[in-house]
């Protein structure tokens, strides 16, 4: 059984653990990722990432579970999500994680529907 579950390092802040089935280490739902450069401001490090291809959820906790992956991402403080994809039947679908930053997952979610971006 590859189920997994992400333990924060930072719980204390709102965080909370996230559980992933066994589908998500199946490299069938593989999508590329784009990594972005960081971004400091005072004392904090801002770093994107950017999964391509995204048609499923099982797509977007493949990619969840790859980036919660990296020692980078694991050790921060906050981890925020947000998607938008259409699946194969036309049906939109998009979510949302502010992992303890207040409305943070809400702020990303709304940069993607104005940018009309999907499948990412």
């Amino acid at each position: 059984d590859a189920s997994f579950t992400f333990h924060p390092a930072c719980p204390q802040y709102g965080q909370r653990p996230v559980r992933f089935d066994s589908a998500s280490a199946d490299e069938k739902y593989a999508v590329p990722i784009v990594e972005g450069e960081p971004v400091v401001d005072r004392k904090s490090t801002f770093k994107a990432y950017l999964a391509t291809g995204v048609d499923s959820d099982e797509k977007v906790q493949w990619a969840r579970r790859n980036i919660l992956g990296r020692k980078n991402v694991a050790k921060a403080t906050h981890n925020m999500l947000a998607y938008r994809f259409v699946d194969g039947d036309g049906i939109s679908h998009a979510d949302n994680d502010d992992d303890g930053e207040d409305g943070a997952g809400a702020k990303m979610a709304y940069v993607l529907s104005v940018l009309n971006a999907d499948n990412c």
